[in-house]
């Protein structure tokens, strides 16, 4: 019987190593855990093996393959892989009872590629799937720019109009006050309103302002991690600019969506559903809102499915 539901992020699949992946599903097999995929990890994986060329190919070759066996079972036909939801979509259905359609890959489009290459990765697989791989990396690319962008005439351009670059937002008169203002919590709301007015669009309503209140304060409270990750990003970014359209920041996207993954009381098929991450600043987004008991490093999560006198659920009340 299933104990615990687990989803891990890009850092922890390329952070497993070969060696130790082995003894590490073992001990999830003893718990009875069970992993899913999220699309997230997925696609920023795959999007790296368009290219042979790309710096992180082998990296992510071999964590797409440790993600294949980590998260696929076989189903008395055929393997399977099960993924988690958009964001949007639980969203939608967390606030307002609604059930909206994927713009994403269908699930068995990307288990299929996973697949192939998990059982043979090898240059011909992957040949196979170049066009598909390539339209992927320039979604992931697109992705990418557009929440740079989102950041630089959101953040920056609101707070320092004529900047020339990301640094600029220092010398800005008003950053004080502001900061002070997102250090005493008022970026949340802001955060988890537009959030609340991005799925309200997507699902066609118009909140009243009593409902959009509402929604915002149910919304700060379900997806307490991914307004609080959100938050942080944009404090970190007012308090240093740092230049966001670099590719290792750029990709911070990917693991602000993956916060959505552990909303309240998040659970799967009957058990929790916990993160597993590298990334720092999930885990501070997590401390900071409360919910570190659904969101785990890597070195905790090994740490307590490798022990044997207590189940691995019994860290998640």
């Amino acid at each position: 019987m299933p104990r615990l539901a687990v989803v891990l992020d890009t850092n922890a699949y390329w952070s497993i190593g070969e060696e130790a992946f082995e003894p590490f599903r073992c001990d999830e097999v003893h718990h009875s855990v069970i992993p899913y995929v999220s699309y997230f990890v997925a696609s920023e994986l795959l999007a790296h093996l368009s290219d042979e060329k790309d710096p992180d190919f082998r990296h992510c070759l071999a964590a797409i393959t440790r993600l294949g066996r980590h998260c696929r079972r076989y189903d008395g036909s055929r393997y399977q892989m099960d993924f988690l939801q958009l964001p949007d979509a639980q969203v939608a259905k967390a606030l307002f009872g609604l059930k909206i359609g994927s713009d994403s890959a269908s699930p068995g489009v990307y288990a299929d590629v996973i697949g192939d290459i998990t059982d043979n990765p090898q240059p011909g697989v992957l040949h196979d799937w170049r066009e598909s791989l390539g339209e992927l990396r320039e979604i992931v690319l697109r992705v990418e720019h557009e929440f740079v962008e989102r950041l630089w005439a959101r953040v920056i351009l609101t707070v320092q109009p004529d900047a020339e670059d990301w640094q600029s937002i220092l010398k800005s008169p008003k950053r004080p006050a502001l900061m002070a203002s997102l250090e005493a919590g008022q970026g949340l709301d802001l955060v988890a309103g537009t959030i609340v007015d991005r799925v309200a669009a997507k699902c066609g309503l118009v909140l009243t302002p009593t409902e959009r209140d509402g929604a915002i304060a149910n919304a700060r409270k379900v997806f307490a991690t991914p307004v609080h990750h959100h938050d942080l990003l944009v404090r970190h970014l007012i308090a240093n600019g740092p230049d966001m359209s670099r590719p290792n920041r750029a990709n911070s996207i990917w693991d602000h969506e993956i916060t959505f993954s552990t909303a309240l009381g998040a659970r799967m098929n009957g058990v929790p559903l916990i993160l597993v991450t590298g990334d720092p600043l999930v885990l501070q987004a997590a401390n900071a809102a409360g919910t570190r008991q659904q969101i785990w490093s890597l070195h905790e999560y090994r740490e307590r499915i490798a022990q044997r006198d207590v189940y691995v659920d019994s860290f998640v009340v």
